[in-house]
């Protein structure tokens, strides 16, 4: 158990100066936990400091097993991913404070369920609008994944992309914003070769659009 084991999610650097990060076992339930670390410390295991414990099975009120990283928002605050647990054990979105050796000020904020997409395997990315969006694997109206939004200013969860075969399915990678302000992003299966889709999505009118399908038999 201990500070935790089995980290699968991407680190991040704080404007406080911290690395933080998530592991999807152990922590003093064993369900996994989140923790800090303080690059510019001495090398010793005591840089290295468990700020949260995911609660025991079922974690119903919380959510268990992180399997990604954690996004710094605007607000100061880190936003991540539980993969199971939650009121319908599909995970839960939650907060928590950037504290760098002393346990965090946690919070949990929605549930996933099937209907609205499930299972995000990247890290939230913020956009210029302040909303904080990524992509959801399973669920949704053709339990395809969709792409979702939260507002951590309402707070609100919103469903913004039913993804679907045609397009693109199942989507595994991370969103990043463009240069245009538009985001990107890829669907592992899907498409018309059956091999997924590089997709882009507007954050000021939702609009999602494949731009790019891929094709196992080489680039075209």
């Amino acid at each position: 158990a201990g500070k935790g084991s089995t980290p699968r999610g991407k680190l991040m650097m704080h404007t406080n100066g911290y690395i933080y990060g998530t592991t999807q076992l152990g922590g003093t339930n064993s369900q996994g936990c989140i923790f800090s670390y303080n690059p510019t410390g001495a090398t010793t295991p005591t840089t290295n400091f468990k700020i949260y414990s995911f609660p025991a099975i079922p974690g119903t009120a919380t959510g268990i097993k992180p399997i990604c990283g954690l996004t710094q928002a605007s607000n100061g605050l880190l936003y991540g991913f539980a993969a199971n647990g939650g009121a319908n054990g599909f995970g839960t979105i939650f907060s928590c404070t950037a504290t760098t050796n002393t346990a965090t000020s946690f919070t949990p904020l929605h549930s996933f369920a099937t209907a609205t997409g499930y299972l995000p395997f990247p890290e939230f990315v913020q956009a210029p609008n302040g909303l904080l969006y990524a992509a959801a694997s399973s669920g949704g109206a053709n339990s395809a994944g969709v792409i979702f939004s939260w507002n951590i200013a309402a707070p609100a969860y919103a469903n913004l992309v039913d993804l679907d075969n045609a397009t693109g399915y199942s989507p595994k990678s991370r969103l990043i914003v463009g240069s245009n302000g538009l985001l990107y992003g890829t669907t592992s299966a899907g498409g018309p070769n059956d091999a997924g889709s590089i997709y882009s999505f507007n954050p000021s009118t939702n609009v999602y659009a494949p731009v790019y399908y891929m094709n196992s038999n080489g680039w075209s």
